[in-house]
């Protein structure tokens, strides 16, 4: 059944001054190329085989400047591994919203942005089939940027090497209508706006070894 039937409750785990100026400004949502992991959106063509693209891979680095990419865990229970990597220290928070929500909030993206939606797959280097997304789904009706032609530019942030498994990962991936592989982008990300930002958290947790003044201060 796809997700937005399902309502799935989503979390995401952040320090308290994401969490301030993710009221203030809105969500920011980074460029891919600025991510940690320099194999996102790259790690098929770290396999053995050929993976199933026409997109070289000096395209597609250039095109991960025009992606943005929103990740969240696909569990509503707290996990204490996320807490460990995400939360960075004892005044962190953790917030959760829906599918539905999170689609909705979307809405708010200035300009023609093509979005993306879906559940990550975790491949192992070698094994192709791992590289085959499936059940992603376009939330919005705008024109795809000729810049990503054909689709599987975007579509390969939806795959992870099978290492970050635990990690559960959905995500929200954002096509910016400027996108081209002649020219680079400036900026480091987008955001939703501040209200819709606001109106799609439905619940936040603090981190389970938080000090009571910092508990306080949350709530």
């Amino acid at each position: 059944m796809p997700y937005r039937y399902e309502k799935k409750v989503l979390t995401r785990y952040l320090s308290f001054s994401k969490l301030v100026a993710m009221l203030e400004l809105g969500l920011f949502i980074p460029r891919a190329s600025l991510f940690d992991d320099q194999l996102e959106g790259l790690l098929q063509f770290t396999s053995t085989a050929t993976a199933p693209t026409s997109v070289s891979s000096s395209d597609l680095k250039i095109l991960r400047d025009w992606m943005y990419v929103s990740c969240w865990y696909d569990d509503q229970h707290e996990s204490h591994a996320m807490w460990q990597i995400y939360g960075n220290s004892h005044e962190s928070v953790a917030i959760q919203t829906t599918t539905h929500d999170l689609t909705v909030a979307s809405w708010s993206l200035p300009g023609q942005h093509h979005v993306l939606f879906g559940q990550v797959r975790y491949a192992v280097p070698g094994n192709i089939d791992d590289f085959k997304p499936e059940g992603i789904t376009v939330l919005t009706n705008h024109v795809q940027p000729t810049g990503f032609t054909p689709s599987y530019a975007a579509h390969s942030l939806f795959v992870k090497h099978k290492g970050y498994e635990f990690e559960n990962e959905m995500r929200l991936v954002v096509l910016d209508p400027n996108a081209s592989t002649m020219t680079k982008n400036s900026s480091p990300g987008k955001y939703f706006s501040a209200e819709a930002s606001q109106n799609l958290i439905q619940k936040i947790f603090v981190h389970p070894l938080a000090p009571e003044w910092f508990e306080e201060t949350v709530h």
